[in-house]
This record gives structure tokens, C-alpha cells and sequence, in this order.
């Protein structure tokens, strides 16, 4: 499945994120490690759209990837509603076998312009669990939601 997801990232079958050049009004977006029971981390595929069953449009999909305790950052379109579909994916072990282990979340909020927003999605033995917050109030955005992985956003 992770082959698959790579092979759909790199064929050009998903279209990109057009992230706002670093001078025009943004807000940011670090994906930071979060608990996690994959092996050396794991991988994390993020991809960013604006509605909640993930159509890819010429403006939206893949926003990028981070791996084991490596962070990344993101810029974002503000003050318009963006669906960040997170997949983790990965070898985890079980009684002395590893094992393919996935899991995908879609959180969805508005980010303002200048606010920098962390994204932490933890994979701990059982499922797994996307967080977004504000990093100058520490908290989840008013505009935050945990969305349905439904449509386009299924792994």
C-alpha cells in the first residue's frame, strides 16, 4: 500500500499544494513527531485540499512528506477552510515480528495569516490520533474539526 501511495505521489496521477510564495500573506504549518510505536518513526504523507472528500484540484494535493524525528513546514493559503489528510505508515513489532502498519486521519481548520500551527499525528499501538494546534496559544484553532476519511482521502 505504501508503494502504491509513493508511486501515485511521484507519477503525477495527484496534483501539488501551490503553497504561497514565503513574501505573500501566509500561515504556517510545522509536522512535528508525535508518540509513536513505527519503527525508526515511520513515514508521514501529508496532502492538503479544500474539501472534505479530498478532489484533487490544480490548486490542491500532496503537500509533503516528513520521516522518523525530522520536521517539516508547510506554507498555507489563509483564511480559507484546508483539509490536511495525514497517512502514516511504517513497521511496527509485535512479539518479535515486524509488521506493515497505516493509519490515516483528515483534520480540517482555517488558518490566519502570520499564525504558525503545529501538526502532530500519533501513532501509538492501537489507531491513531491527529492534533493541530496554534503554537501562540498552544490550543486547537477555534476553526479546528476532525473530519471523516471518506472519499479521496482514503488510503
Amino acid at each position: 500500500m505504501l508503494l502504491a501511495l509513493c508511486c501515485g505521489l511521484t507519477t503525477g496521477c495527484v496534483g501539488f499544494y501551490q503553497q504561497p510564495a514565503p513574501t505573500a500573506p501566509h500561515a504556517t504549518l510545522e509536522a512535528i513527531q508525535g508518540a509513536n510505536t513505527l519503527l525508526n518513526g515511520g513515514v508521514q504523507m501529508y496532502w492538503a485540499y479544500y474539501d472534505p472528500g479530498c478532489n484533487d484540484t490544480a490548486e490542491t494535493g500532496v503537500l509533503g512528506t516528513r520521516k522518523g524525528e525530522a520536521s517539516e513546514r508547510f506554507l498555507l493559503i489563509p483564511d480559507r477552510r484546508i483539509y490536511v489528510n495525514v497517512m502514516s505508515g511504517g513497521a511496527a513489532n509485535k512479539e518479535g515480528a515486524n509488521y506493515p502498519r497505516y493509519c490515516a486521519n483528515v483534520a480540517s481548520f482555517v488558518p490566519a495569516v502570520g499564525a504558525t500551527y503545529q501538526i502532530v499525528q500519533a501513532v501509538p499501538v492501537i489507531g491513531c490520533v491527529v492534533e493541530i494546534t496554534d503554537k501562540s496559544t498552544g490550543r486547537a484553532p477555534e476553526s479546528f474539526r476532525k473530519e471523516a476519511v471518506v472519499g479521496g482521502c482514503s488510503p
